[in-house]
């Protein structure tokens, strides 16, 4: 059995359930949090697939106090902060960690391209300024950079920074976070990329950020417990059923789309509604009924 990092396991991000009039579905939010408890993951609000770029302040805040107040300290609480400003992104981790959250989440600016240096300096910033931990989250799909490795190396010193989920394809880059922390009891390495959650937790990463695990939580609860036991051949027959959600709702896609073939598995479910925010666009109702008959037909 892998020992255990304070920070592990399988971390979801979150869908942003809202009502059609674009406000927080507070239903919805406390259905997706004891769905993710019964199966022993880890809640993430406002990161990619959570839509923050799309939502008010007055929408995260709202969608963090009710998640904080209804988890009640059940589970770490984990909550995107990422803004181009980073006055805000400070404010955000206060405003957060005062209602509850336990680690904040946050990928550099999108807006100027960022010199390696400027990168180092926003998370110390963050990190020197937040009340809780961070995690530093590497996505270039979303910010067009990728934060070096010898940056994440120096950050991971920092002793309010606890951790990495890198969600960059490429599995030399794995390796080389793999060789970096593998060993480090003090920060964590988490992955991004669903195709390679077998592989990444079996070669020395402490947890998936799988997007897929809104829908089918126990799946990846099940492929993260076989790996972690050493369990490769169980692990990898697991990936073969994540594969199959994948290529379903991520393969050739981006997230406009993934995003709202999500909500419609999850509405399937009763969890969740369908809603997604501008400028995202909600599937039309054939397309749903399709999607619903293709993922009843994987069976998983």
């Amino acid at each position: 059995m892998k020992k255990l990092k304070k920070y592990h396991g399988v971390i979801i991000p979150m869908l942003t359930p809202i009502l059609s009039s674009g406000k927080i579905d507070e239903e919805s939010v406390k259905k997706m949090l004891d769905y993710f408890l019964q199966n022993d993951t880890f809640p993430f609000v406002l990161g990619t697939t959570g839509e923050i770029a799309s939502n008010s302040y007055a929408n995260r805040e709202r969608y963090v106090k009710i998640a904080a107040d209804h988890l009640d300290g059940k589970s770490i609480l984990y909550a995107g902060i990422s803004d181009n400003c980073i006055d805000h992104s400070i404010e955000l981790s206060k405003k957060y960690s005062s209602l509850g959250v336990n680690v904040c989440v946050a990928h550099l600016p999108n807006f100027f391209p960022l010199t390696p240096d400027l990168m180092l300096k926003h998370f110390e910033t963050l990190a020197d300024n937040s009340p809780v931990p961070i995690i530093i989250y590497n996505i270039q799909s979303i910010t067009h950079m990728t934060i070096p490795i010898e940056i994440i190396e120096k950050l991971s010193y920092h002793e309010n920074i606890v951790g990495l989920k890198d969600s960059n394809r490429g599995w030399e880059r794995v390796e080389e976070l793999i060789a970096k922390f593998k060993e480090r009891d003090d920060f964590s390495l988490f992955i991004g990329w669903t195709a390679k959650s077998a592989d990444a937790l079996l070669s020395g990463f402490d947890g998936i950020v799988p997007n897929p695990g809104n829908v089918t939580p126990a799946l990846f609860q099940a492929l993260y417990k076989a790996a972690i036991s050493g369990e490769k051949e169980k692990a990898l027959k697991l990936q073969e059923e994540v594969d199959k959600l994948i290529e379903l709702v991520q393969k050739d896609k981006t997230m406009t789309r993934t995003i709202p073939e999500l909500k419609v598995l999850m509405n399937h479910l009763n969890i969740c509604k369908p809603f997604v925010l501008p400028p995202l666009k909600a599937l039309e109702d054939g397309e749903a009924e399709l999607l619903v008959q293709e993922f009843k037909r994987l069976k998983i």
